[in-house]
């Protein structure tokens, strides 16, 4: 719901060069694991592609204000994080269907294909579906609904009650797609997310990645954050003249950020997540792993899958407009954020 639609569009060829970096890496260095451990092939593609995704969870953690002091999530570089995340679990999660596929004995290339190419079309399908409907459908009713506040807001279903229900509706409608039509019900998530920043928000002109070369591009307002909050690393999204910052919430317009932040984000924070990461350490077989063979191996394995997703700061230094002598700060935040998995839901 932070995001900006046209930095998302700037951003998105870096973007993908580190979503692939992210992908492609930690499944080819866990090749490695065949010769070294004698463990299967199979096994090895099965590790590197449940590493090789990226957890939203812990990315949309490090990017919070509350966190950092300042809200990352409207510059270029937390734009480029948190789609590069996405781009990675949707992947993955075709990964997880391809495995899926192989691991119930069926190696039929037609299942196989079908799979793959059902999870491929859903994921496009549905963002070009939503470019339209959005633009044409729903930015015009919610104009029309904005203009007629005065007759809605100040009943008992109005207001943020509105809001919350037109958010319910968006979100579960685009998870219900995703997910029934095959893939990443997180990738549904996102987008009703960028739908309602779009709805909520009127495009702004945002300056190119090498625009203005004496410019702090380098992303070294990430090392300084904590003593200014002024400042947002590598070239903060500009807020016209005698416009409000895209980061505050006007208290007195229902916004579907303000409804988030007040109904929604206490409950995920103190209720949901401890429920969630409570499951997952039930689900670990924590007696059957404590050996000692067992314990160096996953060390090993830890440190390099650490730097196999590291590296994708890598392209802050060699992309064009961001190869300064102190880009190395962007370059080490984007690939330490990077490192978080989200491996265990695929499990």
């Amino acid at each position: 719901m932070t995001t900006s639609l046209d930095a998302l569009l700037q951003m998105l060829p870096l973007s993908i060069c580190v979503a692939l970096t992210g992908l492609l890496t930690p499944i080819a260095l866990s090749f490695i694991l065949t010769p070294a451990f004698g463990f299967p092939l199979i096994h090895s593609f099965a590790a590197g592609a449940a590493l090789s995704s990226t957890s939203l969870g812990t990315i949309l953690t490090v990017l919070q204000p509350r966190v950092i002091g300042f809200d990352i999530r409207q510059s270029k570089l937390g734009v480029v994080l948190l789609s590069a995340a996405v781009m990675d679990d949707v992947v993955a999660f075709i990964f997880s269907k391809i495995l899926s596929v192989i691991g119930s004995g069926s190696t039929g290339g037609n299942e196989l294909g079908v799979g793959i190419g059902r999870t491929i079309g859903v994921t496009v399908g549905l963002a070009v579906v939503a470019i339209p409907i959005c633009r044409w459908v729903l930015k015009p009713l919610y104009k029309r609904l904005m203009a007629r506040r005065a007759k809605w807001e100040g009943k008992a279903w109005g207001g943020q009650g509105l809001i919350l229900m037109i958010m319910a509706v968006l979100f579960i409608g685009m998870i219900a797609a995703a997910g029934y039509g095959g893939t990443s019900p997180l990738y549904g998530v996102y987008l009703a997310g960028l739908i309602t920043s779009y709805l909520s928000r009127e495009k702004k002109d945002l300056p190119t990645i090498n625009s203005t070369p004496e410019s702090n591009e380098s992303g070294e307002d990430v090392a300084h954050a904590s003593q200014s909050n002024s400042t947002v690393a590598m070239n903060p999204i500009p807020t016209p003249p005698n416009k409000p910052s895209e980061v505050e919430i006007d208290h007195e317009e229902p916004t579907f950020l303000a409804t988030f932040e007040t109904y929604l984000y206490p409950t995920m924070t103190f209720l949901l997540l401890p429920l969630f990461f409570g499951s997952i350490g039930y689900s670990i077989p924590f007696v059957a792993l404590w050996t000692g063979e067992t314990i160096w191996k996953g060390i090993v394995y830890a440190i390099l899958m650490i730097l196999a997703k590291a590296v994708c700061g890598l392209w802050l230094l060699i992309w064009p407009g961001h190869g300064k002598a102190k880009g190395w700060r962007a370059a080490l935040f984007l690939g330490l954020a990077m490192v978080a998995r989200g491996e265990i839901g695929l499990l």
